[in-house]
């Protein structure tokens, strides 16, 4: 069973958010964990792709975004939208309003659940992700960056 961590976004310090957040993944694939990160649309996918491109202007984070390549087996972290079935990882990050499938689960030993907690339909989403989880007999945290 993976360690699911809500993280939940305020709109006033999200940039500092996302910039730990890169920060963490970084780390992650430094350690050898292949990172697969789950954006709700394309628009999602780029936005957190220029993120990573930018977070930090002494870093680098080897990345491929699946529409505009087939990602190598080698690629330590991999960014999605879409159907996100046939991609696995030892760490999920989903970015998406909708929670993962409970294959993807099956693969991750750590989800992050990232959410925007400073609007309605961000916490009615966070809510919603949580039921699922918990209906399905996870035990989802409230976690930090």
């Amino acid at each position: 069973m993976p360690d699911i961590h809500f993280i939940g976004l305020i709109q006033a310090e999200q940039g500092a958010q996302i910039r730990r957040l890169c920060q963490r993944i970084e780390a992650l694939t430094e350690e050898g964990k292949r990172v697969v990160v789950i954006a709700g649309d394309d628009t999602a996918a780029r936005w957190f792709d220029e993120r990573l491109w930018t977070y930090d202007d002494s870093s680098f984070v080897p990345h491929a975004r699946v529409s505009e390549t087939v990602p190598s087996p080698l690629n330590r972290l991999v960014i999605i939208h879409g159907d996100a079935q046939n991609y696995t990882g030892d760490v999920l990050v989903n970015l998406a309003a909708k929670p993962l499938l409970p294959e993807l689960l099956k693969s991750g030993q750590l989800v992050f659940e990232v959410f925007r907690q400073d609007t309605e339909d961000g916490q009615e989403s966070g809510r919603k992700k949580w039921s699922t989880y918990k209906d399905a007999g996870q035990n989802p945290t409230k976690g930090t960056l």
